[in-house]
């Protein structure tokens, strides 16, 4: 049926002209943007995966910008420790110049004088970006640490974490303002000498002149950390007595570096800064002597003696006994430490013997210092080109998510115009035949 008012062909036309420019509208849309999901509107889903993927990526970008600035901080402080330990070799050797008969010492000293000045001019030129980790000024060097950002983690639940690398400046400083630095002397916050060993020394001798009852407990204040190296020995008699006049036989027990590394490993470098740390070194020395805690214990204490160190002889092993003495109390080792700017030797009287075994312990703990700065470059390293690669790979799954195939939407684009022309003249056609009807009113 023909109608003058309702043209069914032309509206049947129109609508299919107008479905194909929507889609021709999106074809143009992606071609031009490059998007096969430009709005939340194309598909909610994957727009918002892609977006929180999108703001990932500049997060982990700002990490890269901070591993560089990290690695560079770190670049700067293991090469003024690498020249430090060049300074450090040509000390030692100007020392064991010095012993030689003869030789000028004023004239070597000037010479380390000269060398002592590089060296704190290498640490204050440490410095990136204001960051100096050789040189500080805390009364508390075990408290001094920094960190390094070197990861970005979104969680399951949708939480983020912010990875660092934690680095402990007490073991890279080399001068400290208050002490206690690589190249100083101990602070008395620091690392105190080994002759006090925290206290324990004045514990034995207390059960020296005043011995101790069976069952009961001795107690002296902990006084502060120290540090066992090697050549040092603490040794000491202990002679049990079981009453009735006759005694046990002697027993003797060495404390060293050997029994540090035993109780506290390899890694604490010989290091007793806690009270329970140095119970449990005393304890490996009782135990290496052939004691066990029923003969003697030594204790944290507790109560009225917070920070105090205790010593109990129980009634076990020892049956009925009445006193405990220490015999023969002694030390070796242990030389008087003394920092690297301290030292000369235009003195007759200058202990030349000890400023080369304290600069051979400076080069030690200089160089485990370097080590660690060169295992934090490495990690860094590492990180970085993981960052890197991280980045590349979220770059790649927004662009399966949310980029629009060029080659289809380009033949897209064409058979679509195609249509539109095609439904233009159809329209057009329709549009025609009202103009055919008047033919039949002629």
């Amino acid at each position: 049926m023909n109608s003058l008012l309702t043209n069914a062909s032309a509206v049947s036309a129109l609508a299919t002209l107008r479905t194909i420019n929507g889609a021709l509208g999106k074809t143009q849309e992606e071609v031009s943007s490059g998007y096969r999901i430009g709005t939340a509107a194309d598909n909610a889903a994957y727009w918002s995966i892609a977006t929180t993927m999108r703001s990932d990526r500049k997060s982990l970008g700002a990490v890269s910008d901070a591993i560089s600035l990290g690695s560079a901080t770190v670049d700067v402080a293991y090469s003024a420790m690498s020249a430090s330990l060049d300074v450090l070799d040509t000390i030692k050797t100007k020392l064991v110049a010095a012993k030689e008969p003869g030789v000028d010492r004023g004239k070597i000293q000037k010479e380390i004088d000269q060398l002592q000045d590089q060296l704190q001019s290498i640490v204050d030129s440490a410095s990136f970006n204001g960051e100096n980790w050789l040189t500080a000024s805390a009364a508390d060097l075990g408290t001094h640490a920094t960190t390094v950002v070197s990861g970005f983690t979104r969680n399951a639940d949708g939480t983020v974490d912010l990875q660092s690398i934690e680095v402990d400046l007490s073991k890279t400083v080399l001068l400290n303002g208050e002490g206690g630095g690589l190249l100083q002397t101990a602070s008395a916050s620091s690392d105190g000498p080994f002759s006090e060993a925290g206290g324990f020394v004045s514990l034995l001798d207390s059960l020296a002149s005043s011995p101790l009852s069976a069952g009961g407990t001795r107690y002296v204040g902990f006084t502060q950390s120290f540090t066992v190296d090697e050549g040092d020995s603490l040794s000491f008699t202990l002679q049990p007595n079981t009453g009735g006049g006759s005694t046990r036989s002697e027993v003797t027990v060495t404390l060293n570096r050997s029994t540090v590394d035993q109780a506290l490993g390899a890694s604490a470098e010989g290091v007793v800064s806690t009270i329970a740390q140095l119970v449990s070194v005393a304890q490996t020395a009782f135990g290496n002597a052939g004691l066990s805690t029923s003969d003697v214990t030594i204790l944290a204490g507790t109560g009225v003696y917070i920070d105090n160190i205790g010593l109990q002889f129980p009634n076990g092993d020892f049956n009925a006994m009445k006193n405990v003495s220490v015999n023969d109390l002694s030390l070796d080792g242990d030389n008087p430490t003394i920092g690297i700017m301290d030292m000369d030797i235009s003195s007759s009287g200058a202990d030349v013997d000890n400023y080369i075994v304290q600069v051979e312990k400076m080069l030690h703990s200089v160089t485990n210092a370097a080590a660690d700065l060169g295992s934090i470059q490495s990690r860094l390293s590492l990180q970085s080109s993981f960052t890197a690669d991280l980045m590349d790979s979220l770059t790649l799954g927004i662009g399966t998510l949310v980029d629009a195939d060029m080659n289809e939407s380009s033949i897209r684009l064409k058979a679509l115009q195609t249509q539109q022309q095609l439904g233009m003249q159809a329209l057009s056609i329709a549009n025609s035949t009202s103009e055919n009807m008047l033919q039949l009113f002629r």
